[in-house]
């Protein structure tokens, strides 16, 4: 498979879950508020350009951001599809000013109360096989930085654990990337 083919979707489904040590409520929040999502979205050397959420079904959403000192904006938009606060989010994605050829995808989130606090699970559908490897990498980041914005005050910051190997489950017997992260249980 050539990357040249990356526009084409296959049907890849990307699903990971991760804890967050806060509640429902706090975790549904922080992805659905514009202020919230400013302080966790960007990665590092990215600066929030423009967070806009309509949250009511068929409301839309833009999360704009652009590279420090650059002037190229990347970001994402779409519609909300179902909201159940604080326990369902389904919306569509589609990139701008990354992946042209990409099709809109859709995400759903379930949250729901775990131990000490929630498990998200996360799945976005449909991605050709070399986006979903690349999905899952800026997924797995950005739950990084929700976490550690999540975190009590005073809470020891976690240091960041690279991947090693384990199992990711992109919804096709055929195509599994090894992959693995101290806080993410893959489905097998």
């Amino acid at each position: 498979m050539d990357i040249a083919s990356a526009d084409q979707p296959s049907g890849q489904t990307l699903r990971f879950r991760r804890h967050f040590a806060a509640s429902p409520e706090r975790v549904f929040a922080a992805w659905t508020r514009p202020q919230a999502l400013s302080l966790w979205w960007c990665p590092p050397g990215w600066d929030a350009v423009e967070f806009v959420v309509d949250l009511r079904i068929g409301g839309q959403y833009r999360l704009a951001m652009r590279r420090t000192r650059e002037t190229q904006v990347i970001g994402v938009h779409g519609i909300f599809l179902a909201i159940e606060p604080p326990r369902r989010l389904v919306y569509t994605w589609n990139w701008e000013g990354a992946f042209p050829d990409m099709p809109p995808t859709e995400v759903r989130i379930l949250l729901r109360p775990d131990r000490d606090g929630t498990e998200v699970q996360l799945r976005q559908s449909p991605l050709h096989l070399v986006l979903c490897v690349r999905h899952v990498t800026g997924w797995l980041h950005a739950c990084d930085r929700l976490a550690a914005n999540l975190a009590p005050a005073g809470a020891p910051r976690r240091r960041q654990i690279k991947p090693t190997l384990g199992v990711l489950n992109l919804g096709d017997d055929q195509h599994t990337t090894a992959l693995h992260h101290a806080d993410y249980r893959f489905h097998p």
